[in-house]
């Protein structure tokens, strides 16, 4: 059993063996989990279905592996490592140690730790930057050290140092860290260079191979020098001139013990994927089971956000959120609750959506967007949820709404920066999917100072750096959209393409034009009792549009100067009718049953910038 600390960790590790089926990946067999106690150490574990020999770190240092043995363990770290970089986006391990592999009764290397693990069905992080707390000592890329980023050809060089260790017989200890020794890869370039300059004549064939391994069976000079080349090429400065793991499973598959002796390696399984398919439906047999309670210890008292001077601005979906003060200057602080009353919080789901929501809002595509929300920090400590936003609010849509406190340019301001947010959004990228937000809600869009809106809420983000939501934590998985904003014909079983965006854009824009919003609470109001009698925005104005479009013809043609526009907004400076009859026939579109039917979110911001209003006060709505 294995003992961890963070209950994030184990649950993408609990995700990861489900759905990545490999010989060389351990399987749990059971977990323990105790939600009270999460904070303690030991309080979280997982039990494998492992019968191991030792880890391959104890048996280095030991000098306790054959040389067919340690080329056995270097083809089957390779072959796993091969194939988690195959996906789409690569899923990198990101943590890789000797420490971390086990080696099995059979001599086959299990890797057992995936707790840094990212790309494949969990985010991409690629692309973020000061991840410093990532990969083990001696084997973190000194490249990826300096930014904090991680890429495939991080994983290359610490299976280069893992190599280095198998063949070499040196590993990076706690003795080595303490006196400040060389690593691996710096004793190993010393070494290389110093062999290569006493050869004066002919092509260099340089061996770091351990001495006692020359006089084992199976042992060929010529496999030491290509093992020797290809740990160096791995651990390359430029991580530009590393191989991919492809092409380094295909170099250890040339080698003469591999071909020679494949019964004797376990080779033909890595030849043949058979094996893997066969193993991997056995491993599917066996049961899980859940251990709790292993370990107690007292939690201290919550801390949290306590210090800061709070001003509440107003509710979202699964939370509060305030005004708060920041060295000297006005943020906004979020904070998430598991006592909500209109939507079902499970086990770890806020935990799960802060850590998310860090990740996407870190992303260099979402730093660099202004109608997204910019983070600032935040708190994850004994219960307490929250992150602070580097923003001064105004105040929420929902509630500038409600107040009726905008005017109609300011309305007009926020529909197109939502617009341009959105298609933002659903954008498609070489390397991600759209993202889809799912919980769309004007009380989700905070205004700024300059009345810009600014989306501070992605509790049931997908797509993007999170590329395959389906394959996301069972709770999860039945997602709860807002109430007024749910697309119900088009969110049947588990789709949710991006027009349900557009459908709940639709209803953002029917609330500004129209002063209505549909409200379940009002938590400025303690009197306001919900009237469920009373239809959503967005069922009033299909009514009103079918009702205007039969008193203009009995033949049901519809009305070509249909507008639900508040007439005092009409009188407002900068109000065309012609935008009016525009603006309601594109929020009515977003509303269309057949989702194929909609607009796109690039389509409206066309159609939106064609306004008379925007091209007459482009200046005033920062466009």
């Amino acid at each position: 059993m294995r003992r961890m600390i963070e209950h994030s960790f184990l649950d993408d590790e609990l995700e990861r063996n489900n759905l990545e089926l490999h010989p060389n990946l351990a399987r749990e067999f059971g977990y323990c989990y105790d939600k009270e106690y999460a904070l303690c150490l030991g309080a979280i574990g997982l039990v494998y279905r492992l019968a191991p020999l030792d880890s391959l770190h104890n048996l280095l240092v030991k000098g306790n592996l054959t040389w067919h043995q340690r080329v056995k363990a270097a083809l089957g770290v390779a072959s796993l490592l091969e194939h988690m970089h195959s996906q789409n986006p690569p899923c990198l391990i990101r943590n890789i140690s000797a420490a971390h592999i086990m080696i099995d009764r059979d001599g086959n290397p299990i890797l057992f730790d995936l707790s840094m693990v990212s790309g494949g069905i969990f985010c991409d992080k690629r692309d973020l930057v000061n991840q410093y707390n990532d990969g083990c000592v001696g084997y973190v890329d000194p490249v990826t050290a300096r930014p904090g980023a991680w890429s495939d050809k991080s994983d290359v060089f610490s299976y280069g140092i893992l190599l280095l260790g198998i063949i070499s017989n040196r590993v990076y200890t706690e003795e080595d860290y303490t006196y400040n020794r060389p690593f691996v890869y710096e004793w190993a370039w010393n070494e290389y260079e110093s062999q290569k300059s006493k050869m004066r004549f002919g092509k260099a064939k340089v061996s770091l191979v351990h001495p006692s391994q020359e006089s084992e069976p199976f042992f060929y000079p010529d496999d030491a020098v290509k093992l020797t080349n290809l740990a160096m090429h791995c651990v390359n400065s430029d991580p530009r001139k590393r191989p991919t793991m492809k092409r380094i499973l295909g170099h250890l598959l040339s080698l003469s013990v591999v071909t020679r002796h494949a019964p004797i390696i376990g080779a033909q399984w890595f030849l043949s994927r058979d094996y893997a398919y066969q193993l991997s439906r056995s491993l599917l047999k066996w049961p899980r089971q859940k251990f709790s309670q292993f370990f107690r210890c007292e939690i201290p008292a919550n801390k949290g956000l306590s210090g800061h001077e709070l001003n509440f601005i107003g509710n979202f979906q699964y939370g509060r959120v305030y005004r708060g003060k920041f060295q000297a200057r006005t943020v906004t602080v979020k904070i998430w609750e598991l006592d909500v009353k209109f939507y079902q919080v499970y086990k770890n789901q806020n935990e799960v959506r802060m850590l998310d929501e860090i990740l996407f809002l870190q992303h260099p595509r979402s730093i660099s967007h202004p109608n997204l929300v910019k983070l600032l920090g935040y708190c994850y400590e004994e219960g307490k949820l929250g992150v602070v936003y580097d923003l001064n609010p105004v105040d929420t849509v929902f509630n500038a709404v409600m107040k009726d406190s905008l005017t109609w340019l300011q309305r007009v301001k926020i529909a197109i920066g939502f617009a341009s947010l959105l298609k933002f959004l659903h954008a498609k990228t070489p390397q991600h999917l759209p993202y889809v937000v799912r919980n769309l809600d004007a009380a989700h869009i905070m205004l700024d100072q300059d009345y810009s809106p600014v989306l501070y809420d992605f509790g049931w983000l997908t797509g993007g750096i999170f590329p395959e939501w389906r394959s996301k934590r069972a709770r999860l998985r039945l997602v709860q959209a807002c109430y007024g904003y749910h697309d119900f014909v088009s969110t049947r079983g588990d789709e949710w393409p991006a027009e349900c965006d557009g459908y709940a854009f639709g209803v953002v824009v029917l609330g500004l034009i129209t002063k209505r919003i549909s409200v379940r609470e009002d938590p400025h109001n303690p009197q306001f009792v919900w009237d469920p009698k009373i239809p959503l925005v967005s069922q009033w104005a299909l009514d009103e549009y079918e009702a205007a479009a039969a008193r203009a013809s009995s033949t049901g043609s519809p009305p070509s100067t249909f507008t639900l526009v508040h007439q005092s907004l009409v009188e407002e400076p900068g109000f065309y009718a012609s935008d009016g009859i525009e603006i309601t026939r594109l929020a009515l579109e977003c509303l269309t049953p057949r989702f194929l039917d909609r607009p796109t979110m690039k389509h409206i911001v066309k159609r939106l910038l064609k306004l008379s209003v925007i091209r007459s006060h482009a200046s005033d709505l920062g466009i």
